[in-house]
């Protein structure tokens, strides 16, 4: 019963958070709405042009709509400190126990947000343009789903701890908005031609170019997602498995931050945070 009571809460403080709501679901549906609706006009009435330029909106909307749901992370984690450290030693819970329930509550938020965004980002066109564009592989648009998801969960788990480690409570709501400022990175390949390979090894990169691989069956280039296909641009192509392979780099090692930090941080008062 008291796993099923943490998932639940967890789920709820973090999936239906207003603040990730509203930047997650609602503030990624009116970008959508206007790439899709108002911006697509520009593209050429062919079905495989349509399936590249919707594959860039999805990449590119999917990771600022999990990067907000981080945010949430960030603060229920940092918010909640206090308690998980006092359940943990007068509880029946362990460590590991409770980091494990919160990554699957976790894991359980960023699909129902990368779901939202699929549907969006089908829906649009279809009732726009009587387009219909389905993703070439859902499968792999879903283990980007779960490799973006869970780099976001670490990095804003990561930073609440450095946050209360270096009693840095005064800069905790600036500090969020760095796994923001991640995420919108990736409008750097959709405006630049000829982007060096590492530059997908970055948080979240990878994982966005995969979501894009997805969604349209196609590795995607270096650069220039939004408009390669109508300039007669010839470009290498991303290593796909150099994504795949950071995006597991990076989930592993903020993981082994997080718990190296998580044993050695006191809590911080909500009021200091607050102030």
């Amino acid at each position: 019963m008291a796993v099923s009571r943490y998932l639940v809460y967890k789920v709820k403080s973090t999936a239906l958070n207003k603040h990730a709501l509203f930047w997650g679901i609602l503030f990624c549906g009116f970008w959508a709405v206007l790439d899709l609706a108002v911006f697509g006009s520009n593209v050429p009435p062919i079905s495989e042009a349509w399936t590249y330029y919707v594959g860039a909106v999805y990449a590119l909307l999917l990771t600022i709509s999990l990067s907000s749901l981080g945010m949430s992370f960030y603060f229920t984690f940092l918010y909640g400190l206090a308690g998980l450290r006092y359940v943990t030693k007068f509880g029946k819970y362990s460590l590991k126990k409770l980091l494990f329930e919160d990554s699957v509550a976790s894991l359980i938020s960023t699909l129902f947000y990368g779901t939202i965004m699929l549907i969006m980002c089908i829906a649009i066109p279809y009732i726009n343009k009587s387009v219909l564009i389905s993703p070439a592989n859902l499968g792999i648009v879903y283990l980007s789903i779960i490799l973006l998801g869970m780099q976001v969960y670490l990095i804003g788990l990561a930073l609440s701890l450095v946050v209360a480690k270096l009693n840095l409570a005064r800069h905790a709501r600036f500090i969020s908005f760095l796994i923001l400022m991640l995420a919108f990175l990736l409008f750097i390949p959709g405006n630049v031609a000829n982007l060096p390979q590492y530059f997908y090894m970055l948080p979240m990169m990878g994982a966005g170019a995969i979501a894009y691989w997805g969604f349209t069956g196609h590795v995607p280039p270096v650069g220039a997602w939004w408009y390669f296909y109508r300039s007669g641009l010839v470009l290498p192509k991303v290593n796909i498995w150099l994504c795949v392979g950071s995006s597991i780099m990076w989930i592993v090692l903020f993981y082994v931050i997080c718990l190296a930090l998580v044993r050695r941080t006191n809590p911080v008062p909500v009021e200091e945070i607050v102030r």
